[in-house]
């Protein structure tokens, strides 16, 4: 149904003016915090144009297939929407994803989204493929944050 955009109730505008939908009581399913939306009308619209429309739409795939439906790099930038938004199992669906992937994902990117997270399983995983590769990573990896390596 959501392919065919049939029933839709949640219309998130995200950056750049774009839009995702999806079904409200699917997506609160994962995120309660849009609870607050199921007794207000049936068609709404969120602003979340913080987050890139591919960030939110890999939130959305999640909430219709599961973690194996995305890309490692979308995968990747779902940390912060999942903390944002308080889903823990999204949280650690991608802390899970991205440590099995990690060699494919680049490291610095991953080290940024543990660091700014505090992920600590995350941060030990990088730790160690940052001490190993520190001269081809160069200085891109400090973040002027008290967990740089």
């Amino acid at each position: 149904m959501r392919v065919q955009r049939e029933r839709l109730s949640i219309f998130i505008n995200v950056n750049k003016g774009e839009e995702v939908s999806a079904h409200l009581m699917v997506f609160f399913a994962s995120f309660p915090l849009f609870g607050k939306y199921l007794s207000v009308n049936d068609v709404v619209h969120v602003q979340l144009s913080r987050f890139p429309h591919e960030v939110v739409n890999a939130a959305v795939e999640y909430v219709y297939g599961g973690i194996e439906n995305i890309s490692p790099l979308a995968t990747l930038r779902l940390w912060l929407p999942a903390h944002n938004l308080q889903n823990k199992a999204l949280v650690d669906g991608c802390t899970k994803f991205s440590c099995a992937r990690i060699e494919e994902i680049n490291v610095s990117e991953v080290w940024s989204a543990a660091n700014a997270t505090n992920n600590e399983i995350l941060i030990g995983v990088c730790v160690p493929l940052v001490a190993m590769n520190w001269g081809c990573l160069g200085h891109g990896l400090t973040s002027g944050n008290s967990r740089d390596p």
